[in-house]
């Protein structure tokens, strides 16, 4: 296979790209991030006119007042194709009011990482008194119909306080004591309703277990073509350095350093979900990746070594990112191809393996599985630390 000629590096460039004043401020987080943020504000906002209208600005709510009595109906009362969905007339034109009105706050509020273009809210005398944002939470949680996980109210919490950034409002150290109260009856009560089987008790992705995570690796070398060597590369990598997977997409090649002992891999991770600005001097410290010549599945140097014999490129540009690509489709690229292998292997009554031996629904295992299975290795045994003796590729 050919070699290419090397190429700029997509990622640095467009890093160097967001030099400006306004980047940097939309640097202070992802992309979906300030998406997540725009969407309860806006969802904040909506409520606060539709319930409490005295504390929206006065000029905003005049503009959102215009535009509600102007609010075009036709596509909901003569669509352009015959509507066939259990959804009233009533309920749809109340979701089409709702949509239209968060897009106007929307425009208001400007980009999510940024100062808001106008004042929405007259946060002033909105946090006289912390009971307006706990009825506000309270209407959340009955149309929700059930408490959601108390870290949900945390978010929210931590939303309201990126709001009132957003408008330049630092709260009065009262509300923000008070509402801390009420705050923590909510979790009380959040915790206490899913201790007595309301909701799930565990939430979000599964724990890969280790055997598991065996398997998975064994099953990647009967794909065709390169994707299985690449899940298999992708997915050691992430367990050896018990990282996100965002975090295993921004390895570089150059990072591979061979330790001075020369039975493994040191890896540094300056930026991670938990260290952004790169400021823990604990994160900088190389993570070894260890052979394992006992057990080729749990082994990472064989992997990694089969992929970059299949894309021999990647060692021209030491500089350039280890699995190249844009970090999101890398990622998006693993996910398929877990998928693939999690519904291929099943058993005589074509139920995947990944339920009836493990116990765990295929659905509920991604990427960020692999990142728990391996913190779950690396602590057993042990109510303090991890043994010193025991690396996550298996061996002692």
């Amino acid at each position: 296979m050919g070699i290419p000629p090397s190429a700029p590096n997509p990622r640095l460039q467009e890093l160097h790209a967001n030099l400006s004043p306004n980047n940097l401020l939309r640097s202070q987080r992802e992309a979906k991030t300030f998406e997540n943020w725009q969407y309860v504000h806006t969802a904040f906002v909506l409520y606060t006119y539709l319930n409490t209208p005295q504390y929206i600005d006065d000029a905003f709510r005049r503009h959102l007042r215009d535009v509600d009595a102007t609010i075009d109906y036709g596509v909901i009362t003569n669509p352009p194709r015959r509507y066939r969905g259990p959804l009233p007339i009533d309920e749809r034109k109340k979701r089409h009011r709702e949509k239209i009105l968060r897009e106007k706050i929307s425009d208001a509020l400007g980009h999510g990482g940024m100062q808001a273009l106008r004042t929405t809210i007259n946060l002033r005398a909105y946090t006289d008194d912390p009971i307006h944002y706990v009825q506000y939470l309270i209407a959340k949680t009955e149309a929700n119909g059930k408490f959601f996980v108390p870290d949900h109210y945390t978010q929210l919490r931590s939303h309201f306080n990126n709001f009132c950034k957003r408008h330049r409002f630092t709260p009065p150290q009262e509300f923000v004591s008070l509402l801390g109260q009420y705050m923590d009856g909510f979790q009380r009560l959040a915790n206490k309703a899913r201790q007595s089987g309301e909701g799930k008790m565990h939430t979000g992705s599964r724990c890969m277990p280790w055997e598991m995570y065996r398997d998975t690796t064994r099953w990647f070398y009967s794909l065709p073509e390169g994707d299985g060597i690449f899940g298999a590369a992708w997915s050691k990598t992430t367990v050896n350095m018990c990282c996100r997977g965002d975090s295993t997409g921004q390895i570089c090649t150059k990072h591979l350093v061979l330790s001075d002992s020369g039975d493994s891999f040191g890896i540094a991770a300056c930026h991670a979900k938990d260290s952004q600005t790169g400021t823990d001097p604990v994160k900088l410290i190389p993570r070894d990746c260890f052979c394992n010549p006992l057990d080729f599945f749990a082994d990472w140097a064989s992997s990694v070594f089969h992929y970059l014999v299949l894309n021999p490129y990647v060692l021209r540009d030491v500089d350039g990112p280890l699995f190249p690509g844009d970090r999101k489709s890398q990622a998006q690229k693993y996910s398929r191809a877990l998928k693939k292998i999690l519904d291929l292997y099943v058993n005589e009554d074509d139920q995947p393996l990944c339920l009836t031996k493990y116990g765990v629904d295929p659905k509920h295992i991604t990427l960020y599985s692999l990142r728990k299975g391996a913190h779950t290795r690396l602590n057993c045994g042990s109510t303090a630390a991890p043994h010193d003796t025991e690396h996550v590729n298996g061996s002692r």
